[in-house]
């Protein structure tokens, strides 16, 4: 089993991007993991046999470049699940509604860390 791990931004120090560092883990198990500088919607093949994107700590609303991305993620058909994260609950809200936008009502709800707040 393989699980390749791809983190894409286009704001990375210079020298990351294209930097890739295979882990053995046993015999039949491996972790790749490739930092790659494309900006939001450059390069979809990276989604082939994607079963689980997240976009952690992403601020979709404060970031423009997000919209194409998000339209390009629609347009490639990926139907695996995509995890989105952000720092502050209002954030979450706004983007769940950035979401809906782009992919309709198959935007989940917002479940929000119960790890932030010990009292709940």
């Amino acid at each position: 089993m393989t699980i390749r791990l791809v983190m894409v931004g286009p704001e990375l120090p210079s020298g990351m991007g294209g930097l890739r560092h295979t882990i053995h883990l046993s015999n039949e198990r491996e972790l790749i993991v490739e930092m790659r500088q494309e900006s939001c919607g450059d390069d979809m093949e990276l989604l082939a046999g994607s079963q689980v994107l997240c976009a952690l700590n992403a601020g979709l609303p404060a970031y423009h470049a997000w919209e194409k991305g998000l339209r390009a993620i629609k347009k490639s058909g990926f139907a695996g699940v995509f995890l989105v994260t952000d720092l502050v609950e209002e954030a979450l809200f706004l983007s769940r509604q950035a979401l809906v936008r782009v992919f309709g009502d198959t935007v989940g709800k917002v479940n929000i860390n119960g790890f932030r707040r010990p009292d709940a």
